[in-house]
């Protein structure tokens, strides 16, 4: 799954190797900047990251990123392994099968999959309405809220 879930994400800081090159783990789907690298415009070609600001591959400097990397069958959570066969099998019973009563179950069963996926992404990943919303926590900082005082 190439979608950013709490449990596909890791936070790195790499560094450049000794040719100024910034290698990326062999299972990364997608990377991005984050904390005080956020506004550095990387993008992710091949294994390597790509300055393109500079239009370089060469980096003079450690740099924090978000990974989303892609995980083997027995890694994904139990509820993402349900989903993604709910999900398999309404494709399969839609070009192979086609009956209407199976396709009914499987999208019922495909969408208490997803439901119950969702749920348990927003317990485990412990999202904040202020904290996780640029809109909110920037409309408080403006009012002299400080981070550590309220989250």
């Amino acid at each position: 799954m190439d979608k950013g879930w709490h449990w596909n994400r890791e936070l790195h800081t790499l560094s450049p190797d000794s040719n100024g090159f910034i290698n990326l783990p062999a299972n990364t789907s997608r990377v991005d900047t984050t904390g005080y690298d956020k506004n550095v415009d990387v993008v992710q070609r091949g294994l390597r990251l790509f300055d393109r600001t500079n239009n370089t591959y060469v980096f003079n400097n450690p740099i924090q990123i978000e990974i989303y990397v892609l995980l083997e069958w027995d890694e994904l959570p139990n509820t993402a392994r349900l989903f993604i066969a709910y999900s398999s099998a309404a494709t399969f019973q839609k070009r192979m099968l086609s009956s209407d009563t199976l396709d009914k179950m499987l999208e019922k069963n495909m969408t208490d999959a997803w439901i119950e996926l969702v749920r348990a992404e927003m317990e485990v990943a412990d999202y904040n309405m202020v904290r996780d919303n640029w809109s909110v926590l920037g409309a408080m900082q403006r009012a002299g809220f400080n981070r550590g005082n309220y989250l």
